[in-house]
């Protein structure tokens, strides 16, 4: 889940069971109240339009659902499980939200009473934990990824009737989204080190990059590779952050986090004529691995809960070629609460989404041999 969110008037950013909403000028706390022992915030998402802020909290299990710009009144939802995503549809009408079960609830935010819609509207489910949930632009259909490496593409509102399955992806698929200047390609991430690049009409991978040839850095996966569990075979580095926004009409900026790699990969994806072509245009250097990163328009914003902090990167284009030059550092949260906050760990949280392989055949044998010693123990007596 993601605790950090951008639109054109605000920024949120989540600790422990407290908001920090910055509408880039004031800060605004907003203290969440739960009565669940050690709860926490685990996403935050404002919607589009600016008019409404979902918090989902992870003991306590409930959605929140805020006004915007007076944060004061509130609509809770008790939810069957934790949420694993969740996004605001489109127009901005509903909440999708994905829960650890592998289910996909949807919650009008229209509806004045939240007694009406208590656990929201099951549309459709996966048989693995659910990692992103959209809407398509056209919203006609409702797109979903998982732990169990597939992209699953529903028809909506009808969303019994599955459109296509985009599978290539040989780990976890983390993030997706529609590719910004061209709505007709998803563009997706994932455990392997890979972005692809799909027609998600007809389920086609149509591109794809691999961002380890870009980090190169065979120390830093050997030692990830070693914090691993050895079940867990490792060839490359898993992608944690992927965010989009539009450069023009043929070409889209990507900005890539990589685990542990305290560099940013920035990225051009270009089509034309049906082609489809990218070029590494730079690589940002942060100071640490950050807890959210997300473009809007032209800004990027980073956002790190070591120091607690966001940073803002305005993007420049000049002859041809993309930078991003810092613009400023906002620290948020309260110093003198600083010790109720949590810090979230990707270098743990990763770890069980990775596919573990056994040896089923040694684990029969060695059953076999325990079975036939005891056997022979007993026959002895």
């Amino acid at each position: 889940m993601s605790c950090l969110s951008v639109t054109d008037k605000y920024v949120a950013v989540a600790r422990g069971l407290q908001i920090d909403l910055y509408d880039y000028a004031k800060h605004i706390l907003i203290e969440v109240s739960s009565t669940a022992e050690n709860d926490q915030i685990n996403g935050v998402v404002v919607s589009s339009d600016s008019k409404h802020l979902a918090v989902t909290t992870n003991v306590a299990k409930q959605l929140l659902l805020y006004d915007l710009p007076a944060s004061k009144n509130c609509k809770v939802f008790d939810l069957p499980r934790s949420s694993s995503k969740m996004r605001f549809t489109s127009d901005n009408s509903h909440v999708l939200l994905a829960d650890k079960s592998g289910d996909v609830l949807s919650f009008d935010i229209n509806v004045e009473d939240e007694v009406n819609q208590p656990k929201g509207q099951k549309i459709f489910g996966h048989l693995s934990l659910i990692l992103d949930v959209l809407q398509s632009s056209n919203r006609k259909y409702v797109i979903s990824s998982d732990r169990d490496e597939k992209i699953k593409v529903s028809c909506y509102p009808n969303t019994y009737e599955i459109q296509t399955y985009c599978l290539g992806h040989t780990e976890f698929v983390n993030h997706i989204e529609e590719l910004p200047h061209d709505a007709k390609y998803l563009v997706s991430s994932s455990g392997d080190g890979t972005i692809k690049i799909w027609d998600y009409i007809e389920g086609k991978n149509c591109y794809t990059i691999d961002t380890f040839s870009d980090v190169n850095d065979v120390k830093l996966r050997d030692s990830f590779k070693e914090k691993m569990d050895e079940e867990v075979p490792i060839k490359t580095l898993p992608i944690i952050h992927l965010t989009v926004t539009k450069l023009n009409e043929n070409c889209s900026i990507l900005v890539v986090s990589v685990h542990s790699y305290e560099m940013l990969l920035i990225y051009s994806l270009h089509s034309a004529d049906g082609k489809l072509s990218h070029k590494l245009e730079t690589k940002l250097k942060i100071d640490k691995f950050p807890t959210g990163v997300q473009l809007h328009d032209s800004t990027l914003v980073v956002y790190n809960d070591v120091d607690y902090s966001i940073t803002f990167y305005s993007m420049l284009y000049l002859n041809g070629t993309i930078s991003f030059d810092k613009s400023k550092v906002e620290n948020v949260f309260d110093a003198l609460s600083e010790s109720q906050g949590n810090i979230h760990n990707h270098f743990e949280t990763i770890k069980l989404l990775f596919k573990r392989k056994f040896d089923n055949v040694q684990e029969y044998q060695e059953r076999k041999k325990l079975r036939l010693e005891k056997s022979a123990i007993k026959n002895a007596e």
